[in-house]
């Protein structure tokens, strides 16, 4: 279900809605963090979770495996709640304040398309990510994240920062736009702590509770993924509980990894301590975004790979192609095509060989890209980086079972375990900077 905002109308209609239904004005505000409870939307009681935050908030309906929706209509002042979301016939407009007493509780009701209504009531709940609250400290925003520490002495600590992959993919390892969750980057952390390695994951721009950094998609840039990735290193370099810092990038946050390494390096901030830092690539395509794109267009007709390329070298100069083909409305919309530019610019090998860091390349033996040709292709930039394949794994980082649905539970379904090895071969990475 893609994101829509709210129209001017809409938002003012949930403002007087809420107004108009809501007791409590004049109290203080909603407290941040997660509100959990029960909710009819004409179909029987089904659960319902708002994650409230500085800015915006977060939906989850769990009976219709949607997680982490962000809310792009959204109101919390004088003690009132108040949001849209989009419905098959309209949108449904909530609201809700404390009863009479207070108390971490609210309650309220909803109204949608004709005279459809109904009530609801949430409840203040702890936290559910794996973690401590940790801020990245970025030089344009803030990003939330989780750190994550094993038990025990908290000094010398190895410690890994993860970073996820392409799309709006939050710290957890989830995207709203797929249905069900995959808690694959939580189930990381969690495995490296038990092996007494320390994580920190973060949302970025676009993504979980960071969504409200990117109003439109036309603020998306791969540079400030880099920027961040820099910031957040710097923030676990200088953090005295730590020894060893380890990158560890999933999918596309491997490119984002060793770019901001690399920047990190260059920018002198590793002086005294270059022996100190490391890289690991999760699942890591060896094509740059660039040639990624356009061997997906050689599988398009003649006519219309044609168009494509044309498009292509539109971005590459840096103009933007508005007069598309319908064909191309979608994938070259106007509003992606400066994302792609700035992604066209980077490429995994020449990253890689911008450092010598310790590497290691982790591969999955399920996944749908062949291990042993990516990993023979980055040792081409990298002839020193070590490299495990594990059997088991797929391009989600979890334990494949049989069958062909097996790669599409593992995007969806948050028991399935890791896969096996996963968290032990980063853990020793982390701490020695090499692999058996």
């Amino acid at each position: 279900m893609p994101l829509r905002r709210a129209s001017p109308i809409a938002l003012l209609v949930i403002l007087a809605f809420a107004s108009s239904s809501c007791r409590s004005a004049g109290a203080e505000e909603v407290a941040l963090g997660r509100w959990e409870g029960r909710v009819d939307l004409g179909e029987g009681e089904e659960p319902i979770s708002l994650r409230v935050l500085e800015s915006g908030g977060l939906l989850d309906l769990p009976a219709r495996s949607l997680f982490g929706y962000p809310l792009a209509s959204f109101s919390r002042e004088g003690g009132r709640l108040a949001f849209a979301f989009p419905w098959a016939a309209g949108e449904l407009f909530f609201s809700a304040a404390p009863p009479a007493g207070g108390g971490e509780l609210l309650e309220g009701r909803w109204v949608g398309p004709g005279e459809s209504s109904g009530a609801f009531a949430l409840a203040l709940s702890p936290p559910s990510s794996a973690g401590l609250d940790y801020e990245v400290l970025g030089r344009t925003a803030r990003l939330p994240g989780s750190l994550l520490l094993p038990e025990g002495d908290g000094s010398g600590l190895p410690v890994v920062l993860i970073l996820a992959g392409s799309g709006a993919i939050d710290r957890d390892g989830n995207n709203y736009s797929v249905p069900g969750r995959s808690d694959s980057l939580k189930a990381l952390a969690e495995g490296l702590a038990a092996c007494g390695v320390a994580s920190l994951r973060y949302d970025k721009r676009g993504s979980g509770e960071a969504y409200v950094l990117v109003a439109r998609e036309e603020e998306l840039c791969f540079d400030d993924y880099v920027a961040d990735a820099v910031d957040a290193l710097r923030g676990l370099a200088s953090d005295g509980r730590f020894a060893r810092v380890t990158l560890a990038g999933h999918g596309e946050g491997a490119l984002v990894a060793a770019a901001a390494l690399a920047d990190f390096y260059e920018a002198g901030l590793a002086a005294g301590r270059e022996g100190d830092f490391g890289l690991a690539l999760l699942c890591a395509p060896a094509a740059s975004p660039l040639e990624t794109l356009l061997g997906e267009l050689e599988s398009l007709p003649e006519e219309r790979r044609a168009e494509a390329k044309s498009i292509v070298a539109a971005i590459l100069e840096g103009r933007i192609r508005e007069d598309l083909d319908p064909f191309f409305e979608d994938f070259f919309r106007p509003s992606i095509q400066p994302y792609l530019a700035s992604s066209f610019r980077y490429d995994l090998g020449a990253e890689l060989r911008r450092t010598s860091a310790p590497l290691v390349i982790l591969q999955g033996g399920r996944d749908s890209r062949p291990p042993l040709e990516a990993i023979e292709r980055l040792r081409e930039a990298r002839p020193d980086a070590g490299a495990v394949v594990l059997e088991g794994m797929g391009g989600a980082l979890k334990e494949l079972g049989p069958g062909p649905d097996a790669a599409y539970a593992a995007f969806t379904d948050p028991t399935l375990p890791l896969a096996g090895g996963l968290a032990e071969t980063l853990a020793d990475f982390a701490r020695s900077g090499s692999v058996d």
